[in-house]
């Protein structure tokens, strides 16, 4: 889900996956641990996650593409961003 920053993305996300982890990635640790290693940063989370502000890591993207490849269930990561 995309949209401006604070248009309400993150309140209906977390309401319809409330199994998920949710994992903001504005906080400088959680963003510093995803961009120096986003192998152990998503190993973190096997059975998937919220990523909300996921534009600010942008070498996950092609870790969740390599995940997501060779696990297809649906919903395993929920990313949300602004623009």
């Amino acid at each position: 889900m995309i949209g401006p920053r604070q248009s309400g993305k993150t309140t209906p996300v977390r309401s319809v996956f409330p199994q998920l982890p949710y994992v903001l990635l504005e906080d400088p640790d959680t963003r510093a641990f995803a961009d120096t290693d986003p192998r152990a940063f998503l190993g973190r989370y096997p059975d998937g996650a919220i990523l909300d502000e996921v534009q600010r890591c942008p070498d996950l993207f092609s870790y969740l593409q390599t995940i997501v490849d060779q696990d297809q269930r649906m919903g395993l990561y929920i990313l949300t961003g602004s623009q």
